[in-house]
């Protein structure tokens, strides 16, 4: 239960578990499932913010532009 647990709540050290590529996968998934609940409320200047840093991040960009069919 515990080492589980502790290794479960710190995905960013997962030591010998899994391979590189299995690592990779999984940090790219962690960081999409944290940009995505602001948006699963409709896209909004809010929630564009919100989710705006975990995407920049995940796609490894230093600008992001998220627009409706009527703004920017």
């Amino acid at each position: 239960g515990f080492w589980l647990g502790r290794r479960t709540a710190r995905p960013q050290h997962l030591g010998g578990l899994g391979t590189p590529v299995e690592h990779a996968t999984f940090q790219t998934l962690h960081t999409a499932s944290l940009a995505t609940p602001p948006l699963r409320a409709g896209l909004t200047e809010e929630t564009a913010g919100k989710s705006a840093r975990k995407l920049r991040s995940l796609l490894g960009t230093d600008a992001l532009c998220l627009t409706d069919l009527e703004q920017v």
